[in-house]
C-alpha cells in the first residue's frame, strides 16, 4: 500500500507542474521566502538551525516566451536566511523563517545609468506541521503557517526620496498563508541511498496600502511544485549527496486597487542541482544553482537568468540523561 501512495503521489505532483493559470512575474517584493519552505525532516526534540545566503541575478528580459537583447536594465537581489525547525512528539514540527534582503536595480539609458536599492529585514514566516506517515524511509507531511509583515515597504530612491515600488521594498506589507504538502523517500525502488522528494507550495497574499494609504498593492497568489532526486554517498566520516530537481512556479497577477498590473504573471520551470556535505550528525554544508529553462510570461519582464543559495546547518541534539 505504501509502495501504491508513494508512486500516486509523484504523479499527482507532475500533473500539477503543467496546470494552466496567470502568474506573477519573477520580481517579486521581498525575499524569496516560498522557495525556502521544505519541510526539514529531523528527529525528535531536535532543533535545527539553517543559514542560507541566497543571489538572485535578473538579467533576463522576456516577452512571453522570448528573451529579447536587452540590456537596459538588471537587478541583483541578495538575502540572508535564517530558518529554524523543530520537531516534537514524532509527529509535530514548528518551522520559523527570518530574512534579511537587499535588491540593487540599475536602469540604463544610453550612457547614464540611474540605480536604485531597497533593503531591510523582511518578512517572517510561521509554519506548523503534522506528519501524517513517518516511517524511518517515508514521510509524508502537511504544514499551515502565516507570513507576517515584518519588512518594510516604505523604503525610498536615494535620490529622488519617492517611494520605491513594491517589488524593491524588504516586504510586501500583507498578511499572508502558507499551505505545504511534502512527501519525501529513502531507498527509492528499493534501490539503498537513492532518495526521492516532492514538495507543493501554496501561498495566499494580501493587499497593503502605498501613498499614504492611497493605493493598495497586492502581490499574486504562488503555487509552486517541486520534485528531485539525491544520492547518499560515503567517504570515511563524510556524506556526501548529490541532487537535481525540478520546479514550476506560477502565480496570480499582482493587483493595484483590485487591477490587475501590467507585465506581471506568467509561468517559470527551472532546473536545480547542488548538493549537501555532512562532516557528522551536527553539522552539514550545501550549496544550489538554479537556471530556468522554460517561461511563458505576460507582456515584457525582467527575469531570473541564475540564482546561487549557499548554507550551513547545524542541528542541536539535547544531551542523553547520564546512566550513573
Amino acid at each position: 500500500m505504501n509502495f501504491i501512495l508513494s508512486r500516486l503521489l509523484v504523479v499527482l505532483l507532475f500533473c500539477s507542474l503543467f496546470v494552466s493559470a496567470k502568474g506573477q512575474g519573477c520580481c517579486s517584493g521581498g525575499a524569496p521566502l516560498s522557495g525556502n519552505l521544505n519541510l526539514v525532516p529531523i528527529e525528535s526534540g531536535v532543533l535545527s538551525a539553517r543559514l542560507i545566503y541566497d543571489l538572485n541575478n535578473l538579467g533576463s528580459v522576456i516577452a512571453g516566451n522570448e528573451r529579447l537583447n536587452d540590456r537596459t536594465r538588471t537587478r541583483l537581489t541578495q538575502t540572508g536566511l535564517l530558518k529554524l525547525d523543530y520537531e516534537f512528539r514524532k509527529r509535530w514540527a514548528v518551522s520559523a523563517l527570518f530574512s534579511y534582503v537587499r535588491q540593487v536595480e540599475e536602469v540604463n539609458f544610453g550612457t547614464i545609468a540611474n540605480q536604485s536599492y531597497g533593503q531591510g529585514f523582511g518578512d517572517m514566516v510561521l509554519i506548523g506541521s503534522y506528519h501524517f506517515l513517518n516511517k524511518s524511509t517515508q514521510r509524508f507531511s502537511l504544514g499551515m503557517g502565516v507570513k507576517l509583515p515584518t519588512g518594510s515597504i516604505s523604503r525610498t530612491n536615494q535620490k529622488t526620496s519617492l517611494l520605491l515600488p513594491p517589488d524593491l521594498q524588504p516586504g510586501t506589507g500583507g498578511w499572508d498563508f502558507v499551505a505545504i504538502a511534502q512527501y519525501t523517500e529513502r531507498h527509492l525502488f528499493l534501490i539503498r541511498n537513492l532518495g526521492l522528494m516532492t514538495n507543493i507550495t501554496y501561498r495566499y497574499t494580501t493587499d497593503a496600502a502605498r501613498f499614504e494609504q492611497q493605493q493598495l498593492y497586492k502581490f499574486g497568489n504562488i503555487l509552486q511544485a517541486a520534485a528531485g532526486f539525491n544520492y547518499r554517498l560515503h567517504f570515511k566520516k563524510i556524506s556526501f549527496t548529490p541532487q537535481a530537481s525540478l520546479r514550476y512556479r506560477y502565480a496570480l497577477a499582482d493587483q493595484t486597487d483590485g487591477f490587475p498590473t501590467i507585465n506581471t504573471g506568467g509561468h517559470w520551470m527551472y532546473l536545480i542541482g547542488g548538493t549537501e556535505l555532512a562532516f557528522n550528525r551536527n553539522l552539514s554544508l550545501m550549496i544550489n544553482t538554479e537556471i530556468p529553462v522554460l517561461w511563458r510570461l505576460e507582456g515584457v519582464q525582467l527575469t531570473t537568468s541564475y540564482k546561487l543559495s549557499l548554507g550551513v546547518v547545524y542541528n542541536f541534539y539535547k544531551e542523553k540523561p547520564s546512566t550513573k
